[in-house]
């Protein structure tokens, strides 16, 4: 029919008992197996069937089809041919896989924010609680023991502390991306610069 050529680019009349090509040489060869297996599975139990798999069209492209299929028998139950139709369901199809990504994209985004929100609330918290005594112990030693070793393990712990919670404002940063989505590059920047002030 014109409805099949439409949808596969080839003239029904390519198909009449496979005289330029098979029907079943323009399924996808990763589907072949399933739909080979589900017909024969059904017109040996002598049921209708309904399957959905791909087809490569003639130009190349992948196409999504919907098939309604049965079985036609002589009086003595011999199998004569497969009275079905085929229906293109590609638009529906697309945007279903585009549902499902974008669903997909929305639970792992909520996941990063929730941990980007965890790191920041406990780890970055815990580090500037430690940042704040390593600063007040710092004025004792130098206001009452005056050990310029003492000092420099001071240093050291602060300047560790004040690496990590730059480690830890990057990794906050990377988990949120979507803060800076859908803002102009002047809010961007200053979104990034108020992230790592």
């Amino acid at each position: 029919s014109d409805y099949i050529g439409k949808i596969t680019g080839y003239s029904a009349s390519d198909f009449i008992e496979n005289t330029k090509l098979s029907y079943r040489s323009i399924i996808h060869k990763e589907d072949r197996s399933k739909v080979d297996k589900i017909v024969k599975e059904h017109i040996t139990r002598k049921e209708s069937y309904l399957l959905n798999y791909r087809i490569i069209n003639a130009n190349g492209k992948t196409r999504y089809v919907t098939e309604k299929g049965q079985g036609v028998f002589s009086d003595n139950g011999e199998l004569l041919y497969i009275d079905g139709v085929i229906s293109d369901i590609t638009e529906v199809t697309e945007k279903e896989e585009q549902l499902k990504k974008a669903n997909k994209d929305l639970i792992v985004s909520r996941e990063r924010n929730r941990i980007a929100r965890e790191l920041h609330d406990s780890i970055s918290q815990s580090l500037h609680g430690i940042n704040y005594s390593v600063h007040s112990l710092r004025q004792i030693i130098r206001e009452q023991f005056a050990s310029a070793d003492l000092i420099n393990i001071v240093n050291h712990l602060e300047d560790s502390v004040k690496e990590s919670l730059q480690e830890l404002k990057n990794m906050v940063s990377e988990l949120k991306p979507s803060q800076l989505e859908g803002k102009g590059i002047c809010q961007a920047l200053i979104t990034q610069c108020e992230t790592f002030s």
